[in-house]
């Protein structure tokens, strides 16, 4: 990677810092329990048969219950996957834009992602809407 591609991940990671800090909200305590109850049945039974859909999320809970057995249980733990997940489509976004074009378009493009209101606020709650953006993004690429 060159200098300027360096200097636009860190201005990226510092405006999504920013940015996250500003729009966090958290557990909140709908649909978040069934995906903590589900990463749990994932770290108590393997393999575990989820008692509804949001335990057949496989691409949050597995990696939930993951965290939840390094990190413990709590707030920050339910949404360190999801939050992950939204830096690397960031960081995807910014690549893909930067390989078929040039380095400030894509410092364009992710900035825009970064701050539309629904990444920002999404991304800080329990959920597999940016997981499965990302890995449908991620695969859309990978088949160009």
């Amino acid at each position: 990677m060159r200098n300027s591609a360096t200097i636009h991940l860190l201005v990226l990671a510092i405006l999504l810092a920013a940015i996250s800090r500003f729009a966090w909200v958290g557990y909140i305590a709908s649909d978040d329990t069934m995906y903590m109850s589900a990463a749990h049945g994932w770290l108590a039974n393997f393999p575990f048969v989820p008692e509804n859909h949001f335990g057949f999320r496989h691409t949050l809970t597995i990696p939930m219950g993951l965290v939840f057995s390094i990190l413990g249980t709590g707030e920050w733990q339910a949404t360190l996957v999801t939050y992950f997940h939204y830096v690397l489509l960031i960081f995807l976004i910014y690549m893909s834009v930067r390989a078929r074009f040039d380095g400030q378009t894509a410092l364009l493009a992710a900035t825009l992602v970064v701050m539309t209101p629904v990444f920002a606020i999404w991304s800080t709650i329990p959920g597999v809407d940016l997981i499965e953006t990302f890995y449908c993004l991620a695969s859309l690429l990978l088949f160009l």
